[in-house]
């Protein structure tokens, strides 16, 4: 019997490790990186997981390890509370939402004439990263985009070396690490690698979306 029971613990235990290894997909943006695809909610065109190969930079002795983060792109404000089932995020609430969106529409205007949430970068359930794009925002006018992930990556970089630097920190109470001359490449380094992900993926929103449009 113990050895039937060991035989079924080690059956369970290569099938989970093969399922968990085929949901990771491995890319390479000029670097290497894993995703794994979430379960999209509606007006989601873009939720994963993302974990960055660890890498060598001008400025940090040793390997760098970035911490996994999470990529939402979604129609709207409330995609993210949406994707994060949650009702609040960094402060931000889902009624106040609903309501400025209920303005706009009074109006006969969209997100895309002035968001509640354009981009977001913060952690939520103690210490689980995410970058949120609001594609609906992201239309407003030529260039945008490319502002909004040029932006929010920033943040991201700033967050992750922070918590590489630091692993206890108190995100609220502690200081997070300051860009500063002796850390710019570092910096910079990180910043390359989560933009051309950021990048990639609202490209690939746009073919999605073209494929499957969404009516709001």
């Amino acid at each position: 019997m113990k050895i039937y029971s060991l035989f079924i613990f080690f059956l369970t235990f290569c099938l989970s490790q093969n399922l968990y290894a085929q949901e990771w997909k491995l890319e390479n943006l000029s670097f290497d990186f894993k995703s794994h695809p979430l379960i999209l909610n509606p007006g989601i065109l873009i939720d994963e997981l993302i974990e960055i190969s660890p890498f060598e930079a001008p400025g940090k002795e040793g390997v760098i390890i970035p911490p996994k983060f999470r990529i939402i792109m979604g129609f709207g404000s409330l995609s993210l509370f949406d994707a994060l089932n949650v009702n609040e995020v960094a402060g931000l609430k889902r009624e106040d939402a609903v309501k400025h969106i209920e303005g706009l529409r009074l109006k006969g205007k969209t997100e895309k004439d002035g968001a509640f949430i354009a981009g977001l970068t913060n952690l939520y359930n103690g210490r689980e990263f995410f970058v949120f794009f609001n594609l609906e925002r992201m239309k407003h006018s030529t260039g945008y985009a490319s502002r909004l992930i040029a932006h929010e990556p920033l943040h991201m970089a700033r967050l992750l070396i922070t918590t590489i630097e630091d692993p206890s920190i108190d995100y609220i109470n502690d200081p997070w690490t300051n860009l500063t001359d002796s850390n710019e490449e570092y910096f910079a380094e990180m910043l390359e690698r989560i933009s051309a992900i950021c990048f990639d993926r609202y490209f690939s929103s746009i073919k999605a979306s073209i494929s499957s449009p969404i009516v709001l």
